[in-house]
């Protein structure tokens, strides 16, 4: 009798818990500002103040409007500025969320409905107050030539803040921003600035399109006319914003094919490897395995022989890899086509379906399978004394946000 109780004190628990977390994540899409917006997402996070706009994306204004050292070292200023006053804004929200989930913990779920709208309309304001007054500041420092360049910054800026979370798998990626990163077109942006200023100007409107949807949800929200837990009114609103990001999703993967094309023959692979990578950052992120090939491969005691060893379950795994990784994006792709989306994906787990069912969780452990043979015969090639200095496996968090948000690009956020 006495494990029949805890049984179903530990099942209302994770209910209570489930639907806590599911009026934070709910509330946080209508949340207008995208910086706001990754303020709610703080609490799928784990924590942490994050920035509207980072160092990062700083720099691009810079390239784009060809800032004088001057000017740049000013905009430096004001950046810290901003990011100073933000962090002190999203730790405010943050208590606030936290207290909100207490009550919700304490059974007064009506608090997603009754509190939430309220302090996110002071947050909003107070943060399109920043950005605003950012803004104006940088402006205030250029030239009449470098301000016919500012509509190029403000698209800059929408697809930065826009494509960090992906309702489908690929929509959050922006890919000026991974040519830049990749360094793939060094030698040949005479060929990669036309196809890229053609992308800037084709993503950019379903990207206004779903700032557009966000602002509208928000106020909708805040003015009471929406429900965060009437489920078939989200359904409607997560099918919009899917709707949108599959067109984002669609135009990312064009125009990654038509950089690829131009890009010289050694740089396609990174290139198309990366472009998975932020597609399905969870798929094909750095495996436990391939720290451990960098690691032994580094060790001053490593014979020739071991390095053999190595180097050749290395290339098998690397291949095997390859091929497991891909079923796993195919099955997570179609995954998304029924459910509608990264946030239908996860909206199913939350409501007990199960996200990584079926194909998805067989392709999943196909990958768990092939990694667990690969670090045994890593270790098998070893000695023990060398065994123990191989990297510790990670433990993984199951972390919803991860499939719509980069691990990179929540890292410059939070200002890692």
């Amino acid at each position: 009798m006495e494990i029949r109780k805890g049984w179903v004190m530990g099942r209302i628990s994770r209910i209570v818990h489930r639907v806590c977390v599911l009026g934070a994540l709910v509330a946080a899409m209508f949340i207008a500002d995208a910086g706001v917006a990754q303020v709610g997402m703080n609490m799928g996070m784990g924590g942490g103040a994050q920035q509207v706009i980072t160092r990062r994306e700083l720099d691009a204004y810079s390239k784009i409007l060809s800032m004088t050292p001057e000017q740049f070292e000013a905009a430096k200023v004001l950046l810290e500025g901003v990011q100073a006053q933000t962090r002190q804004l999203t730790q405010d929200f943050q208590k606030k969320m936290e207290a909100m989930m207490e009550k919700a913990q304490d059974g007064d779920f009506g608090v997603w409905q009754t509190e939430m709208p309220g302090h996110i309309k002071v947050m909003a304001e107070k943060a399109k107050a920043l950005e605003t007054a950012f803004y104006d500041d940088i402006k205030a420092i250029l030239t009449a030539e470098q301000m016919v360049k500012w509509p190029s910054v403000e698209r800059c800026h929408r697809r930065t803040q826009w494509t960090r979370v992906g309702f489908f798998s690929g929509a959050g990626v922006d890919l000026i921003s991974l040519v830049e990163r990749t360094k793939a077109g060094e030698g040949i942006m005479a060929d990669l600035t036309p196809l890229l200023d053609e992308y800037e100007m084709k993503i950019d409107d379903p990207v206004q399109a779903m700032q557009r949807m966000q602002e509208k949800q928000t106020q909708d929200y805040i003015d009471g006319k929406f429900n965060a837990f009437d489920m078939q009114a989200a359904q409607n609103v997560i099918k919009d914003y899917a709707e949108t990001g599959k067109k984002m999703r669609d135009i990312n993967r064009e125009f990654a094919r038509k950089i690829i094309s131009v890009l010289p023959e050694d740089r396609r692979a990174g290139f198309e490897l990366e472009f998975k990578r932020r597609s399905f950052s969870r798929v094909y992120r750095e495996t436990h395995a391939q720290k451990q090939f960098a690691a032994a491969e580094k060790f001053a005691d490593i014979t020739p022989e071991q390095k053999e060893s190595l180097a050749s379950v290395r290339e098998a795994y690397e291949r095997d890899l390859a091929l497991a990784n891909d079923r796993w994006a195919r099955a997570v792709e179609e995954q998304e086509e029924a459910s509608g989306g990264t946030f239908g994906v996860m909206m199913s787990g939350f409501t007990g379906q199960g996200a990584s069912s079926g194909a998805v969780g067989e392709a999943r452990q196909a990958r768990t399978d092939l990694d667990k043979r690969t670090e045994e015969r890593i270790e098998a090639i070893l000695t023990a004394e060398q065994r123990e200095r191989l990297p510790k496996k990670e433990r993984r968090q199951g972390n919803p946000w991860m499939d719509m948000v980069d691990p990179e690009d929540l890292a410059e956020m939070q200002g890692d």
